[in-house]
């Protein structure tokens, strides 16, 4: 008797995640899913109704798991927004937060519909942490300025340093020390 693994909406939004970053949406069929995955074709319909049923629910999938975990987690809005920061920075390291971004973001500039949700994505990441520089005691233009320079070096971080030796770990460190840094008159 042949004992076959239950798949699940997850195995399969994680599949065409990985297919959306090796080659693009086109990448994404069901057949090549199917692949990935590792099961026949039927299987995917169990989950889906078709393909594009599929990609609608992964953008959903990627805000939610990519985007929400950090948006709706209650433990970095409150307390100290110093402590909050490093541990949004600490999650997007420790989870891959921004593994499938520039998939996605590729994705978006054919798509006018995943282009708006990719927008709306990064405008909550971007009001979290502007919050988070307000809370620091930043006036509202600072706030900004920091939260976008914080949201764009830890989304572009990994294509700009592509090991994390004890080297680029320190000059991580201390990136993030200057930007939670208030400049003194």
């Amino acid at each position: 008797m042949v004992v076959r693994a239950k798949t699940t909406r997850k195995t399969w939004f994680d599949g065409a995640l990985e297919l959306l970053q090796q080659g693009g949406i086109s990448n994404v069929t069901i057949n090549q899913l199917s692949k990935q995955v590792g099961v026949a074709k039927t299987s995917f319909y169990l989950h889906f109704d078709s393909r594009e049923d599929l990609l609608h629910a992964m953008l959903k999938y990627w805000v939610d798991t990519f985007t929400q975990v950090l948006t709706e987690n209650l433990e970095l809005t409150t307390g100290d927004p110093t402590k909050g920061l490093r541990k949004v920075a600490h999650l997007v390291q420790e989870l891959e937060l921004i593994k499938y971004d520039v998939a996605i973001i590729s994705w978006a500039q054919y798509d006018k519909e995943v282009a708006e949700i990719v927008k709306d994505a990064y405008a909550q990441r971007l009001s979290l942490i502007n919050t988070m520089f307000c809370n620091l005691g930043y006036n509202d233009e600072l706030a900004y300025v920091r939260a976008q320079l914080f949201v764009s070096y830890f989304s572009w971080r990994p294509f700009m340093m592509f090991d994390d030796n004890d080297e680029q770990l320190n000059q991580r460190q201390r990136c993030l020390d200057v930007l939670l840094t208030k400049a003194t008159a």
